[in-house]
């Protein structure tokens, strides 16, 4: 039936027809593109250069751009990012003309794997190619440049918008004001307010986000009469300010303790008819509870009630949680009343709150009697709620009790978790039993239970304490055979257990082999003894930032270690650049450096110091080697200099 069909039919057919193959197959249909590549030619005509679709050469609609362009935003909506690159470059290599959707979802696809700087090469590539990026496209690299507080970047896009005629839209200013307010730039956020108003374009003129985002700004910069001044500016402007607006107000009131304000927000919410959100209350409640003013926070509940405004469990808990951590249970249960009256059920955080008062109380049989409570509501257990009554009973040191909250977890078909085990673990420490803990660490490992970090942690602290250091040390051992990697303060327990017994050079040798451990399991790495041992600069020694980083998956990265291991990183100079940048690398996994992507961006463009000129090769050694090939290796202070970060 299809035969006389043209490929590009059968193309958009296959791709997105709905019995055929459906979307969740996408990588099938990635490669299809590929295998359609030659394919595609029947529906090119010679144009300019010979490869040209004779559609998009007229600006006609094409099926071959249509169908590829649903195929990149099926995979954005899938997370599937990585492959919008090729399928974008299909269109143009099976001689197609980029549609403007297909363009954002490139950027918008690189943006989300924050590869910011391919994202602005990519834009400018578009624009040399004669494709005309809408505001869309723009706004995508703006907003990624603004997340990560990079202005400078996100201006320059926005020089670049305005030069190539695209009209900025309000989502491209508010999208800045936010930026400037994430990088401590409160005043640059309110000039760009004003540049706004200033235009007269109705497509640009300040709406209702606009002044809740620049509300935020200055109230995150502490500006709270200019907070005001701009609430009352909206009014006159004819912006009717909304719950949204008055909520940042109570928060921002809230978080500086100041609680009679925060209740006054309220209070001009209700006299300009706004009616308060479960989150504006909860706001105020909140604090009012974390200022140990509980009885002051009922009253305001109870004339919530009374005035009909919205109450929830999130509300009553907050409340339950201030009255629990005052020991006050005969409150407690004044707020379970009221809940029962106003039809409102406590939940399972409602009742694991009131038993974990009971067992900082050292009362554990009253928490089981709680548990017994849920129970009887029919209010389904979880492990957290175990793993209270467990930490419960340990700090009663009662540990065998423990033990048993773990065997009745098994019988009703709950798996304990790591926290449940760490804590009985801890309980045997505790009282010197390292048998017994290293006994609960096993059945731990049989029922398929990864111990973490802090696991391990315990487990040494209890060596520790038991004046075992050999057998602390081995602690390390059990930590490598389940990919556990030690962090700066696991070492010093393990250095310091050697010293509490008055062996300082058992303690010594053991980080020195530490340090030669670390330079052996990574290829990359560099002797210490690779820095010169002359300093010159100082530049790493003004760099607090270098003294708190900590990567997981290697040693964490302290001053202390530093003076520990003795390794001379008071400066980088031009001669020893490579060694520095291997360095650099010996502490940054694929996995973890992201994660340190915004630190790393900031320290480096509020840096003004730099650390000599580099050379191409050691440009790109970093760039090919960390997980984004763009993050240090186009962050340069001007001149073909690399910041000290």
């Amino acid at each position: 039936m299809g035969r006389g069909r043209p490929s590009h039919w059968r193309e958009h057919k296959i791709l997105f027809g709905r019995t055929l193959i459906p979307l969740l197959h996408l990588r099938t249909e990635v490669d299809m593109v590929s295998a359609r590549s030659s394919e595609s030619k029947v529906h090119s005509a010679y144009g300019p250069g010979g490869s040209t679709c004779v559609n998009c050469l007229n600006r006609r609609s094409c099926d071959i751009v249509v169908s590829r362009t649903k195929l990149m935003k099926a995979l954005r909506g899938k997370g599937k990012t990585s492959k919008l690159q090729f399928v974008y470059d299909s269109i143009s290599r099976d001689g197609h003309r980029p549609s403007l959707a297909s363009c954002s979802h490139l950027l918008a696809g690189l943006c989300q794997r924050q590869l910011y700087r391919k994202a602005e090469s990519r834009l400018l590539q578009m624009i040399q190619e004669g494709l005309k990026p809408d505001p869309i496209c723009y706004n995508a690299v703006i907003n990624a440049f603004c997340e990560q507080g990079v202005m400078s970047s996100a201006q320059r896009i926005f020089q670049i918008m305005l030069e190539n005629r695209c009209k900025p839209t309000s989502s491209t200013f508010n999208t800045l004001i936010k930026g400037y307010g994430l990088s401590g730039q409160p005043l640059a956020a309110k000039e760009l307010l004003k540049q706004m108003e200033d235009t007269g374009v109705r497509k640009t003129k300040p709406n209702l986000r606009t002044y809740n985002i620049l509300l935020n700004v200055l109230c995150k910069n502490g500006m709270i009469n200019d907070s005001w001044d701009l609430i009352r500016m909206m009014r006159d402007k004819g912006v009717q300010p909304d719950a949204v607006t008055y909520n940042t107000m109570a928060n921002t009131f809230a978080e500086k303790g100041l609680t009679v304000e925060a209740e006054n927000v309220i209070r001009e919410m209700q006299s300009f008819q706004i009616r308060p959100t479960e989150r504006t209350c909860g706001i105020v409640i909140n604090a009012l509870c974390q200022e140990g003013d509980t009885n002051r926070a009922l009253e305001l509940v109870k004339r919530m009630s009374t005035q009909g405004l919205p109450l929830n469990n999130v509300i009553f808990n907050t409340l339950v949680k201030g009255y629990a951590k005052a020991l006050q249970f005969d409150e407690v249960e004044q707020v379970l009343d009221m809940m029962n009256q106003l039809g409102i059920e406590p939940n399972l955080q409602t009742f694991s709150t009131i038993m974990d008062a009971w067992c900082a109380a050292g009362l554990v049989e009253n928490a089981k009697s709680v548990m017994e409570r849920m129970l009887n509501a029919g209010i389904s257990l979880d492990a957290t709620a175990y793993g209270i009554l467990a930490k419960g009973y340990v700090r009663a040191q009662k540990t065998q009790m423990a033990e048993s909250v773990v065997q009745d977890m098994c019988q009703k078909g709950l798996r304990p978790n790591v926290i449940v085990y760490t804590t009985i673990i801890s309980g045997w420490c505790s009282v010197g039993r390292m048998e017994d803990a290293l006994r609960v660490y096993g059945e731990m490992i049989k029922c398929g239970i990864s111990p973490n970090l802090r696991t391990y942690q315990t487990l040494i602290w209890g060596f520790k304490e038991a004046r075992l250091p050999s057998k602390a040390e081995d602690v390390l051992k059990l930590m490598d055979k389940y990919s556990v990697y030690a962090d700066d303060k696991t070492l010093k327990m393990i250095a310091n257990a050697w010293r509490d017994i008055g062996l300082e050079e058992e303690a010594s040798r053991f980080l020195r082999g530490q340090r030669h451990k670390l330079i052996k399991n990574d290829d990359r790495a560099v002797l210490w003894s690779g820095f010169s041992s002359q300093p010159t600069s100082g530049v790493l020694e003004s760099n607090p930032s270098i003294s708190s980083l900590n990567v997981p998956g290697y040693l964490s990265v302290s001053s202390d270690t530093f003076a520990t291991l003795k390794p001379d990183l008071r400066f980088i100079s031009s001669s020893n650049m490579s060694t520095a940048l291997c360095m650099s690398k010996s502490f940054v996994t694929v996995s973890s450096f992201r994660s340190l992507k915004t630190k790393l961006l900031a320290q480096i463009n509020s840096c003004h110091q730099v650390i000599g000129p580099f050379n191409w090769m050691c440009h790109r050694l970093l760039s090919v080697e960390l997980s984004d090939k763009h993050i240090v290796s186009d962050y340069r202070c001007g001149h073909g200099q690399l910041c000290a970060f």
